[in-house]
């Protein structure tokens, strides 16, 4: 999804960045290639969802 939107607002006038900001997700290896730099937020999948069954077990843990 992130190369689609540097492709459609690649020559219609914004700029990534200072105009337009994208933030991906999951930190996926392809995102050190990408110009300019992409800015990722890796989510630890399996200890999330570790975490869930011991919320609902003790919610205030």
């Amino acid at each position: 999804m992130v190369l689609g939107v540097y492709q459609a607002v690649t020559g219609r006038g914004p700029r990534v960045p200072p105009d337009i900001g994208v933030v991906g997700s999951d930190d996926p290896p392809r995102a050190r290639w990408i110009t300019p730099a992409l800015t990722t937020v890796r989510q630890p999948l399996p200890e999330t969802a570790g975490a869930a069954p011991r919320r609902a077990r003790c919610p205030g843990c």
